[in-house]
């Protein structure tokens, strides 16, 4: 028998983005023993909030599972939750309330929203981003002299947010969308490998291990983009009168394309130094967000392309018919000609 958490999980894939969390909320009413597994297995589009701390000084920045702790959201700008959690002395860590990064993967964290801010720039013109990393149980780095700290740990995880929107589908007509895309990566410090060629005839430096890094990550893009186009005030009394509507009080309603992509991958790369993780993660990153871009454009836009065409012509009517007609006759006047003579006769 089909498990329903599978059945659950196929059918949000089908559902739009922009309506996850109330199509969630039916779900986990439908089936409540399976609550806690769809709320940690189900992406929402990202949310939008604002550091009013003082260092934040009024700086927005995007949320997530990721970086939630209770009811409140870790803010990258300030390091701070809001709003501020009210635990316990004995239920925090390091006297600190909520999961925060050690020391030296906050300064990390703090030169990756730079990287990925410039890579937003490039790519998305005026889009937000946020990166957020958190410790995993793991020795220390080989990098004990590294630029961000003496105690950088071999293996961590973080996630990176982006989001592009534009428009917005509550404030009437025109175009919206947005683009979410999160990442969730795991870097974890391989041992060093000799160069190639071997080591003979290296002397110093070039005799050392060559330290590496592999990486998983696993990136989800939901993609929305939509129209609204109302009727004119006064288009429904014209309806109600019997008098017909002219055409320029006939409009689109509302037309929405969305859907959303999960993949996954691999990768290994070398570690100069422990900022290097930076590089790696961010070539990562790059490359699946173009496979997706392109895997988006396919399955989504060209499939929709090729309904429309279907549905609707954008040619007359009638301008059609008649070229159909003028090639019936066409091909039945050269059936009727006579066969020319060749040249032997």
């Amino acid at each position: 028998m089909t498990d329903p958490l599978d059945l659950a999980l196929d059918l949000m894939r089908r559902m739009p983005p922009s309506s996850s969390e109330s199509n969630l909320d039916l779900l986990v009413g439908l089936l409540p023993n399976y609550g806690e597994e769809l709320v940690s297995s189900v992406d929402h589009p990202l949310r939008v909030k604002v550091d009013d701390s003082q260092e934040g000084a009024g700086r927005e920045y995007l949320c997530c599972d990721y970086n939630r702790d209770a009811d409140s959201y870790r803010s990258w700008i300030s390091n701070t939750f809001h709003p501020p959690l009210d635990l316990d002395p004995s239920q925090s860590i390091d006297g600190q309330p909520g999961n925060l990064p050690s020391p030296v993967l906050r300064q990390l964290e703090i030169k990756a929203n730079e990287v990925f801010e410039t890579y937003t720039k490039l790519y998305y013109d005026s889009a937000l981003s946020s990166v957020y990393l958190w410790d995993l149980e793991a020795e220390p780095s080989v990098f004990a002299g590294s630029s961000v700290g003496s105690q950088a740990p071999s293996t961590f995880a973080g996630v990176i947010l982006i989001k592009k929107a534009i428009g917005d589908a509550a404030s009437g007509n025109g175009t919206f969308g947005s683009w979410d895309s999160l990442h969730v990566f795991e870097a974890t410090e391989q041992p060093g490998a000799a160069p190639k060629g071997g080591l003979a005839g290296a002397t110093g430096a070039a005799k050392k291990a060559i330290p590496s890094a592999s990486y998983k990550l696993t990136s989800t893009v939901m993609l929305s983009l939509g129209r609204r186009e109302d009727e004119k005030p006064g288009a429904e009394s014209h309806h109600q009168s019997g008098q017909p509507s002219s055409s320029s009080t006939t409009k689109l309603g509302t037309m929405e394309i969305a859907g959303s992509l999960t993949r996954q991958t691999e990768g290994d790369y070398p570690l100069p130094d422990f900022v290097s993780h930076l590089a790696n993660v961010g070539k990562l990153v790059e490359d699946v967000e173009s496979r997706i871009r392109s895997q988006l454009q396919g399955v989504y836009f060209g499939k929709t392309r090729d309904v429309v065409s279907n549905l609707r012509s954008t040619q007359s009517l009638e301008r059609e018919k008649h070229a159909r007609n003028l090639q019936k006759e066409l091909m039945g006047l050269w059936k009727r000609a006579p066969a020319q003579p060749t040249s032997d006769e």
